[in-house]
C-alpha cells in the first residue's frame, strides 16, 4: 500500500475529486431529497431552483475530522510532548503542558510509552496504531495495495467464494477523443452479495467511471452504449466511483452494500484521450464480500451544485450546504471538479452558522487527495451542524464556462461523502 499520512491535530489536506478516489461526469448519482441546486445520492437525485442545461456527472473524495463534536484536543504523548489528536464526543479544544524532560510536538497518539488516545475515545496499549483520519490519493499515489497486481501488473481476481471480477467491453480511442460510455451488466451472484470492498484498474485515458445500481435496466448484460448512463439529473444507486488508475474502496468492519441476487449494475466511463496513439479502453472491477456476519449498511451523500458560470478569462466561487442524516458516521470524504478547478474544500458548519475546521482542502483536480477513517471514532456532526462544500475556478476561454459532463469544456464542484448507517434525512443545496 502506498504510503499514507496519517492526520492528526488540526487538519488540513488536498483533495478535488470520491474519493479523491472520486469522480464523476457523465452521468448523475442517485438522491432522495429534493435541494435547491444540489441533490443527495442514496436512491434517486433531485434538482429544485433555477432550470439549467442538462449535466451530468458524478465524483467522489474524501476528508474530515474525527469525533462527535469535531474539536480538536491535545494529549500528553510519550516522552513529554504535547500531542494533537482528534477529539471524541463533545470535545474541545485543551491545552496541555508537554511532561518534564519533553518537548512540545505533534505526535501519533498512543506511541511508546503510557497509551494516549483522542479524547472521549477508549484507551488502547502503549504504542498501539492510532485510530483517525487518514489522506488517500494525491499526486503519485493511487492508494493501492501492489500485491493485488499480477506479474503483469492486471488486476487480481478475488479468490473462489469472497467475490467476482468483472470487466468492461473494450473500445478504442482516438488521440483528443472525448467519450462517455455506459457498460450494461450484472453481477454473476445468485443469492444476496454484502459487498465491503470495491477495487478497480482502468486503463489508460480514463477520467473516471462511476458505478451504479441499474433495477430497471432493460438492456442486456454485456452491452456497451455510446453515450453516458444518466441523460441530464437523475439515475440510481450510486456504488462506487474511481478517478485514479487503480483504486480501491474498503468499507470499515462491520460496513457493507448488499445487492440483490444478478444485481444489474452499470459502468458509467468518461475517457479522454490526450496522448497520440490510440487508446484501448476498459475498466476491470473487483467486488469482494464483507468479513463480517453482521453489518450495518453503508450510503453516499453527495452534493452537485449546478450554479457555476464562469466569466471569460476571470473567476469565480460556488458552494453549497450539505445537511446530514441524523446519527451518522462518515467514513469517506472529498471533492471533485474539472480543469479549471484552482481550489475546493469541505468545511465544517456549527449551528450557530459559523464555520468550524476544515475537513477538506486542495488545489489539485487531477490528483485530489480524500480523507478516510478507518476505525472508529468516525467523523460526526452534532445536532445542528452541516458541512459547507466551495469550489473556486479560473477561466482559461473567451466565453463564459458552465455546469456540464465534459471535462474539456465544462466544470463541476461536488462533495462527495460516505456514511453508515444508510439513513433518510440529508439533503444538499
Amino acid at each position: 500500500m502506498s504510503e499514507r499520512t496519517r492526520l492528526v491535530g488540526g487538519l488540513t489536506l488536498s483533495i478535488s475529486t470520491v474519493a479523491a478516489g472520486l469522480a464523476g461526469c457523465g452521468a448523475d448519482p442517485g438522491g432522495t431529497s429534493p435541494a435547491s441546486n444540489g441533490w443527495f445520492a442514496g436512491t434517486t437525485p433531485s434538482i429544485g431552483g433555477s432550470a439549467v442545461a442538462a449535466a451530468t456527472g458524478a465524483a467522489p473524495g474524501v476528508t474530515t475530522p474525527v469525533g462527535a463534536g469535531g474539536s480538536i484536543a491535545p494529549a500528553t504523548g510519550a516522552g513529554g510532548a504535547t500531542a494533537t489528536v482528534p477529539a471524541g464526543a463533545g470535545g474541545s479544544p485543551v491545552s496541555t503542558p508537554p511532561s518534564s524532560g519533553g518537548t512540545t510536538g505533534v505526535v501519533d497518539p498512543g506511541t511508546g510509552g503510557a497509551a494516549t488516545t483522542p479524547s472521549g475515545a477508549t484507551g488502547g496499549a502503549a504504542g498501539a496504531p492510532p485510530s483517525g483520519p487518514s489522506t488517500i490519493g494525491g499526486p503519485g499515489d493511487d492508494w493501492t495495495v501492489s500485491s493485488h497486481l499480477d506479474a503483469n501488473g492486471l488486476l487480481i481476481a478475488p479468490a473462489t467464494g469472497e467475490g467476482y471480477q468483472i470487466q468492461t467491453t473494450s473500445f478504442e480511442l482516438d488521440p483528443g477523443q472525448e467519450v462517455f460510455k455506459c457498460f450494461h451488466t450484472a453481477v454473476p451472484n445468485d443469492a444476496e452479495l454484502d459487498v465491503g470492498h470495491w477495487e478497480s484498474q482502468m486503463s489508460a485515458g480514463s477520467h473516471h467511471f462511476i458505478l451504479y445500481t441499474a433495477d430497471q435496466d432493460t438492456s442486456p448484460a454485456g452491452t456497451l452504449s455510446s453515450s453516458g448512463c444518466v441523460a441530464g439529473f437523475g439515475g440510481s444507486t450510486w456504488l462506487y466511483t474511481a478517478g485514479s488508475p487503480h483504486w480501491h474502496l474498503p468499507y470499515p468492519d462491520g460496513v457493507a452494500v448488499p445487492l440483490v441476487a444478478h444485481q444489474k449494475i452499470q459502468f458509467d466511463m468518461h475517457y479522454i484521450n490526450t496522448g497520440t496513439d490510440v487508446i484501448n479502453a476498459h475498466v476491470t472491477l473487483n467486488i469482494e464480500k464483507v468479513k463480517s456476519a453482521q453489518f450495518q449498511k453503508a450510503q453516499a451523500q453527495i452534493s452537485f451544485n449546478t450554479q457555476i458560470a464562469i466569466p471569460p478569462n476571470g473567476m469565480q466561487t460556488v458552494g453549497g450546504d450539505c445537511t446530514p442524516p441524523p446519527g451518522v458516521n462518515f467514513f469517506l470524504m472529498g471533492t471533485h471538479t474539472h480543469r479549471r478547478g484552482i481550489d475546493a474544500s469541505i468545511t465544517r458548519k456549527l449551528a450557530s452558522g459559523q464555520m468550524g475546521e476544515e475537513l477538506v482542502h486542495t488545489t489539485n483536480w487531477d490528483s485530489p487527495q480524500a480523507v478516510l477513517w478507518e476505525n472508529a471514532p468516525y467523523l460526526t456532526f452534532a445536532a445542528g451542524e452541516k458541512f459547507h462544500y466551495s469550489c473556486s475556478y479560473q477561466n482559461d476561454r473567451a466565453s463564459v464556462t458552465t455546469v456540464g459532463d465534459s471535462a474539456a469544456n465544462n466544470e463541476m464542484c461536488m462533495a462527495i461523502t460516505y456514511f453508515f448507517p444508510a439513513k433518510a434525512g440529508g439533503t444538499c443545496n
